[in-house]
């Protein structure tokens, strides 16, 4: 299973904000291939095999800045309402 480096943890947050759990990605080309997707943008993929760090840290920057950082909420919270 594929786990989210340090670097990225923005990146996962905001992919869990949007309803992605990560339990079936096995590897990070898998993940920056999802990623895109949710957020709304393209990337260019490196060869096959190469390390997609680079990669997840260019989809990382182009998550909108309002939701950088959105708040996690446990399973067991609930937002109250006005």
């Amino acid at each position: 299973m594929f786990t989210f480096p340090e670097t990225l943890i923005p990146l996962r947050n905001y992919l869990r904000s949007r309803g992605f759990d990560g339990d079936g990605i096995k590897t990070s080309r898998q993940a920056a291939f999802v990623a895109p997707q949710l957020i709304g943008t393209r990337v260019k993929f490196p060869p096959q095999g190469s390390d997609m760090t680079s990669t997840l840290l260019l989809i990382q920057k182009q998550i909108p800045p309002a939701t950088q950082n959105p708040p996690l909420l446990s399973n067991n919270c609930r937002q109250s309402q006005p």
